[in-house]
């Protein structure tokens, strides 16, 4: 299911030129420095991580990411290169970006909540 979701995911930005160019935007004026050390943090704190120049969350790129995402996958099937609902796949992004909580963070509350 997150294999999945990551696949259209990607494809959603990279297949579509409109998606590509927003999410670039999203990003691009911030430094390479800034860049790795998003990507440290972003290992360290998941979706708790602080964006560069004090912008709060990631939480709110993550939502804007899949948004854009989203519509480069509908663009794509509108033009027939791809199928009418592959969006239905970022539902469980969507679900993590709602939440908060990834994957990594489900596992180690369910199994810090097991009797020991």
């Amino acid at each position: 299911e997150g294999i999945v979701a990551l696949s259209a995911l990607w494809k959603g930005i990279v297949y579509d030129d409109d998606a590509c160019d927003a999410a670039w935007a999203l990003v691009k004026k911030q430094s390479y420095d800034q860049h790795l050390q998003l990507s440290r943090d972003v290992a360290k704190d998941a979706l708790g991580a602080s964006r560069p120049n004090a912008l709060g969350t990631i939480l709110p790129l993550c939502k804007e990411l899949l948004d854009i995402s989203a519509e480069g996958l509908r663009r794509e099937a509108a033009a027939g290169r791809g199928d009418l609902h592959d969006d239905r796949h970022l539902a469980v992004l969507y679900e993590i970006v709602q939440s908060g909580e990834t994957f990594a963070t489900r596992s180690r509350n369910a199994a810090s909540s097991k009797p020991k």
